[in-house]
């Protein structure tokens, strides 16, 4: 047994070091406020590094891919519109598309993909997450409709978006919190998972219950959703089977002979007395007496309650 705990030991030693080296890095992270750039090896290529994007780090992001945004970074992208098309929370930093800033890297070829024809790859920049803000639709009039730039949002209570199939919260106008914002639809249907059923399929109903003397399976066909050839499903036992099955007598003692034989007695006379309805004529004399207790307490407690309003009344 000791052999065995010096070998179980090291490796729950070695999961305990790395279950608390985990906890102390999302703790860290959780108190980071400004993206630190990537720790990465001098030899690891551009392309593989990513970009590094200056400024706070954001916890709860306010845009979603397919949002319309403006560029508020000074710069020659200044003012200009465009929509998102990717979201890199890990670097609080969202990308356009066809405005930011153009990376440029050299890609080897073991890398390439099928669009990939040049070993230098251009592909968008990232633009921090408080570099840009909203630009959405509001109702002017009851027929006029303008777009406007938003420029601060807040995240409201949780609700059940049906597209994303998740739970989201909503979006509002800073110092408005009666005008939301929705989200924007997703560029293709959200699946719970990967082996989830459609809701409607799902929803569809195929099987009714008749009645319940009915099996919902005819019998005739048991046989071809069972065995009935299995070694489970033998009619009959061996004897070596039913000595397996028989679970040994115990043997007993005088004094326990003899409890057993009183507690099988009193069973048998509480029987009789429910048969002959003795117990019914007992409870019914308790109740009578429980009721009348009852009765002479509420008219102690009268009378104590009408000596003393007397008593009140002659001071």
């Amino acid at each position: 047994m000791a052999t065995r705990l010096r070998a179980i030991v090291p490796r729950y030693s070695a999961y305990m070091r790395h279950r608390r080296a985990m906890e102390i890095r999302e703790a860290i992270d959780a108190k980071k406020t400004v993206n630190e750039r990537p720790r990465v090896s001098e030899a690891t290529p551009s392309f593989m590094t990513g970009q590094h994007v200056e400024g706070p780090v954001v916890r709860d992001f306010l845009y979603m891919v397919g949002d319309l945004v403006q560029v508020t970074k000074p710069g020659p992208d200044y003012g200009k519109i465009s929509r998102i098309t990717s979201i890199h929370k890990e670097r609080s930093a969202v990308s356009l598309e066809q405005v930011g800033p153009i990376q440029t890297s050299i890609v080897p070829r073991v890398y390439w993909s099928e669009q990939h024809s040049k070993y230098v790859a251009r592909y968008p920049g990232l633009i921090h997450h408080d570099d840009v803000r909203l630009v959405t639709t509001l109702a002017d009039t009851e027929d006029e409709f303008r777009k406007v730039a938003v420029n601060g949002l807040t995240l409201g209570e949780l609700y059940y978006d049906d597209r994303y199939k998740t739970r989201l919260r909503r979006r509002y106008v800073v110092n408005a919190p009666g005008i939301a914002i929705p989200w924007p639809d997703p560029a293709e249907d959200v699946r719970q998972g990967n082996f989830a059923t459609d809701h409607d399929v799902a929803r569809e109903r195929t099987f009714f219950v008749t009645s319940l003397a009915v099996p919902p399976v005819p019998p005739a066909a048991l046989d071809s959703l069972r065995n009935k050839y299995a070694r489970h499903r033998k009619p009959d036992l061996t004897e070596d089977e039913i000595q397996r099955l028989t679970p040994p007598e115990m043997p007993l003692s005088a004094a326990k002979i003899a409890f057993r034989s009183e507690l099988q007695e009193m069973k048998e006379k509480k029987k009789q007395a429910i048969e002959s309805g003795e117990l019914a004529a007992t409870r019914l004399k308790t109740a009578q007496f429980l009721k009348m207790k009852i009765s002479q307490h509420q008219q102690q407690q009268k009378a104590l309650k009408k000596k003393k309003e007397e008593g009140d009344a002659s001071e």
